[in-house]
């Protein structure tokens, strides 16, 4: 597979997520990871200490961070924990666009606090 390839289906299973049942997130999860090593298997140790890193900026993280974790097979899951955002109201943040990131993230935490 080709790395534009990839990354277009990185881009298809992040479109398939939010729709999806809990079992078949688990199977895109395993896909996105496995392409995540694909692109950067060689340097896995290397992704680990940066998926470390960007995860603990926590409520600081840019956008640009969170395209790079789903890059890397960060879950949305694991990602919106280190935002800081409750499980219950996770699924509202939009993890396509900057914009839409921003927004939702901000509308997250106005409803885990009312």
């Amino acid at each position: 597979m080709e790395k534009h390839e990839m990354l277009q289906r990185l881009t298809e299973i992040q479109e398939q997520y939010d729709l999806a049942s809990k079992t078949e997130q688990r199977e895109l999860d395993r896909e996105r990871r496995k392409i995540g090593k694909m692109l950067y298997g060689n340097s896995e140790r290397k992704a680990e200490q940066e998926v470390k890193r960007m995860l603990g900026k926590e409520m600081d993280m840019a956008y640009s961070d969170v395209e790079r974790l789903q890059q890397l097979g960060v879950t949305k899951t694991r990602i919106t924990k280190a935002l800081k955002i409750n499980d219950h109201v996770m699924k509202i943040v939009d993890l396509s666009s900057a914009e839409g990131f921003y927004k939702t993230q901000f509308e997250a935490r106005y409803l885990k606090k009312g």
